[in-house]
């Protein structure tokens, strides 16, 4: 007798679940991993890295830590959201809009993505990685204390008075002009844009 047919005897062999159900599991148990983070107390990171879930608890109002949803389905941010102790990570999702006062202490990566603006009020502590989207505009950012990336993005205009203390990269964009009070500590990139001349 055969192995299996032993253990299905037995009552021992179980069916195969097919893909479907397996995601459905793992969704599932994200579920409940989530709600137990907000139960008790948000502490550490929120890493969905290539998760299978479309969103977060309308409930999770704070990040203790990192919240990377790099390369998930996650499609929108609650619009409760408002602290984030260290970075966001967005890239790859379809994720278009952040939610209205958010402050990120870390930095946000959101490249590859479908972010098309910033809120006026938001704060991002870092660095803020915007390549390859759809943005047009940075909202209420006015300094940044890291790398500033535009590259590959729809950037048409920069806020007077930016302030960059790492590189900022324009490379590959349809901006024309840089602002009046623009300060850059590091590398200015502008490969393949239309500018022409620097502020004086």
């Amino acid at each position: 007798m055969k192995f299996s047919a032993i253990l299905e005897q037995h009552g021992i062999l179980t069916t195969r679940r097919t893909p479907e159900e397996r995601i459905k599991n793992h969704i599932i148990a994200i579920q409940k991993q989530l709600h137990q983070y907000i139960k008790y107390d948000h502490r550490g990171d929120i890493n969905l890295d290539s998760a299978p879930i479309t969103s977060l608890p309308s409930n999770l109002t704070y990040v203790d830590g990192n919240l990377i949803l790099y390369h998930s389905s996650i499609t929108s941010l609650p619009p409760g959201l408002k602290y984030i102790r260290h970075s966001l990570n967005i890239t790859g999702t379809s994720i278009s809009q952040l939610p209205d006062g958010l402050v990120i202490e870390g930095s946000l990566y959101a490249s590859d993505g479908a972010l098309e603006s910033l809120p006026d009020n938001l704060k991002v502590g870092v660095a803020v990685l915007l390549s390859n989207t759809n943005i047009t505009s940075l909202g209420g950012i006015r300094v940044v204390k890291g790398m500033l990336n535009l590259s590959h993005s729809q950037i048409k205009v920069l806020p007077d008075n930016l302030t960059v203390w790492d590189q900022l990269n324009l490379n590959d964009t349809p901006i024309r002009s840089l602002p009046a009070g623009l300060k850059v500590h590091n590398h200015l990139y502008l490969m393949r844009t239309q500018i022409t001349s620097l502020p004086s």
